[in-house]
């Protein structure tokens, strides 16, 4: 789930910077409330998080798997404007002009996050699976004189699941390596995502990586015939015997009865 939540985060905020009246200012799981951060802010700011997030346990042949399933998370995207905001979008400083601005730049992040024209955009879609819901809140304050307008839409999603280790990188995930590879701030952070991906390891048998995903033990995975078969040393002996029994057998042989390749 960790890695899940680790891109959906990421390509988020790279889908929505310069994107919205927030211009640049798309951060990345900022602490502390919002309240508290817009206080010195002169621009319209977002701010991602992803909380809570939970695995699909009814998978079946998965039950003790702690990789490859489908993660449902919640991705948090709270936005704000304030009175000290120097404005240039057309809209007033005023509480009506606030409330417009949180609205329109809520219409600004949906837009971008279906840019078809936009990699980091077309990385989300092919992350989230699914959107299970969809919810959007207001907030506002009145913090040491500074008025405030903000709201959060959290979108309650499904992603694909994550790599399991043991392998190279294929498909999605190869595709975020390389968006990491081509931004000049993130690719220092390419090595880290691709050792954690595949656990420092990209050439495991395929019966140890399927235990590893699957996450069983070596005596279960030896019980469900999970591993290589037995290899036969060429010099093995021969256990062929002659079989004897105690009662001679007779048999009775037609008359005239000729042998096949008597003839």
């Amino acid at each position: 789930m960790s890695l899940s939540r680790l891109a959906l985060r990421i390509a988020t905020v790279q889908a929505l910077r310069g994107r919205t009246f927030a211009g640049e200012m798309v951060r990345d799981s900022e602490i502390g409330p919002i309240d508290e951060s817009v206080e010195g802010a002169e621009v319209p700011f977002i701010v991602v998080y992803t909380d809570e997030s939970n695995a699909d346990t009814d998978v079946p042949n998965e039950e003790t798997s702690l990789f490859g399933r489908c993660t449902s998370i919640d991705l948090t995207i709270e936005m704000a404007v304030t009175s000290r905001m120097k404005g240039g979008w057309g809209i007033p400083s005023t509480d009506a002009g606030f409330e417009i601005t949180v609205d329109a730049i809520e219409r600004q992040i949906r837009t971008a996050l279906s840019d078809p024209d936009s990699a980091w955009a077309e990385f989300w879609r092919l992350l989230v699976r699914e959107k299970k819901s969809d919810k959007s809140s207001r907030g506002a304050s009145d913090r040491k004189g500074v008025r405030f307008a903000g709201r959060q839409i959290v979108l309650t999603v499904d992603v694909t699941p994550e790599p399991t280790p043991g392998a190279p990188l294929r498909n999605i995930w190869l595709k975020f390596v390389d968006l990491l590879s081509a931004d000049d701030q993130l690719k220092t952070q390419k090595d880290l995502f691709v050792a954690l991906a595949t656990g420092g390891a990209t050439d495991w048998s395929e019966f140890k990586r399927l235990r590893s995903a699957l996450g069983l033990s070596q005596s279960m995975a030896g019980a469900l015939r999970l591993g290589p078969l037995p290899t036969i040393a060429p010099d093995a002996p021969n256990f062929a015997a002659d079989v004897k029994t105690d009662v001679d057998d007779q048999v009775s042989v037609p008359e005239g009865y000729v042998p096949l390749g008597a003839q």
